[in-house]
């Protein structure tokens, strides 16, 4: 299975649990996209594959990375946002760590975003 494979499932699974628990919030691989969600003062998870490990000629260990980020731009006001959210989100998603932080698209100012991660190991 290829990375990409990979974000999209994973991107899947996020929409899912992001509508389940009542959030309009969309999980993409696109960064232009997640940048155009934030101009439109919503937020999004953007999902990047951080490493694939080849375990085996068949396993494939991948951590993926889901960045959280919040629209608004003070960032006491927006990290509770993301919390909140990543409490929500936390268990479909399997996350296994959070860091406050900020993410900066190429063509802007930075925002408040929550940097999370899990792993998974899948066979082919």
């Amino acid at each position: 299975m290829s990375q990409l494979e990979i974000a999209r499932r994973w991107a899947t699974r996020a929409n899912l649990a992001l509508q389940e628990a009542g959030h309009q919030v969309l999980a993409t691989l696109d960064p232009e996209e997640a940048n155009g969600n934030l101009n439109s003062g919503e937020p999004v998870i953007l999902i990047e594959v951080e490493n694939a490990t080849y375990e085996t000629w068949t396993v494939t260990e991948y951590k993926l990375r889901f960045i959280l980020i919040s629209p608004h731009r003070a960032a006491l006001e927006a990290w509770e946002q993301l919390e909140a959210i990543t409490a929500d989100i936390r268990d479909p998603l399997e996350l296994e760590t959070a860091q406050l932080s900020m993410w900066q698209p190429d063509n802007g100012r930075p925002y408040p975003c929550n940097l999370l991660t899990t792993t998974t190991t899948e066979m082919d």
